[in-house]
């Protein structure tokens, strides 16, 4: 699956609406500083309590969360191919996921995956010493 990152209103309104799906807040997460933990209803959950669109982005933009969804299609249900991720946990992260090196670029890859090129770079975890064995 192609995933894409973005923080564009329209785009993400207009995937998840594509899709059978409106704003939402999960009942009861209301707080005096929270309007609610953000989802999106695709089915009539009794759980969810329907907001607007501009009580949604209000609590994305001060939450500085950004939309990670599937840009290839749907691969089951249409809450199994989005989330809602943190923009600070992915520092550097392009918004469009398109610009990332091709995976048949290994150097490119490697570069992406270490910050530079794999020489000299000393394995730090058990799976990065499994991925070393495998060049």
């Amino acid at each position: 699956m192609a995933y894409k990152t973005t923080t564009d209103h329209d785009e993400i309104r207009s995937w998840i609406e594509g899709h059978g799906g409106e704003p939402a807040v999960i009942s009861g997460t209301t707080t005096e500083n929270n309007s609610g933990t953000l989802r999106f209803d695709f089915s009539g959950d009794p759980g969810y309590r329907r907001i607007t669109w501009e009580e949604f982005f209000d609590q994305f933009e001060s939450g500085n969360l950004a939309f990670e969804y599937n840009d290839n299609g749907i691969d089951g249900s249409p809450e199994e191919n989005f989330k809602l991720v943190d923009r600070d946990k992915t520092p550097g992260q392009p918004e469009d996921m398109s610009e990332l090196p091709d995976a048949g670029d290994q150097e490119a890859a490697q570069e992406n995956m270490y910050g530079s090129s794999p020489e000299g770079h000393e394995p730090e975890s058990d799976e990065e010493k499994g991925n070393e064995l495998l060049r």
